[in-house]
């Protein structure tokens, strides 16, 4: 993702003090029987999870209400039909809804009546489409 830096011009961007490492990314994976997307694991290295405009996007933090295996296993639990190989980047707080991401970096936006619809390409896409 060579744009991550420009989440910091976000209006009211607000990132936590560390970023994750890489054990703690490995842990999060394992946590999950999941792979997160080279995009998502530099981004997370990065800020550890961010909020800006309005959004709050999970990350390998110590914060139950960002972190992205809290969100992901929330989700699983409340629905036996989540798909067990994405993981909630953003959880909208709207009708359910949230934003996923897979393995490959496809972000997609997901409903509680499982209908997953792809929005981007890539972290970096969905970023950008936000602005």
């Amino acid at each position: 993702m060579s744009n991550l830096m420009k989440l910091k011009n976000k209006p009211n961007f607000v990132a936590f003090p560390n970023g994750a490492s890489d054990q703690e990314i490995l842990d999060a994976e394992s946590l999950l029987s999941l792979k997160f997307s080279s995009d998502f694991k530099e981004y997370t290295k990065e800020f550890g999870a961010v909020s800006f405009e309005g959004h709050e996007l999970t990350g390998v933090v110590k914060s139950k209400r960002l972190n992205v295996v809290e969100n992901t296993l929330a989700k699983r639990k409340t629905n036996n039909k989540f798909p067990l190989n994405y993981y909630v980047i953003e959880n909208l707080g709207i009708d359910g809804l949230s934003i996923l991401q897979d393995e490959n970096g496809y972000v997609y936006l997901y409903s509680n009546e499982n209908s997953i619809k792809k929005i981007a390409s890539s972290l970096e896409e969905y970023f950008n489409d936000l602005e």
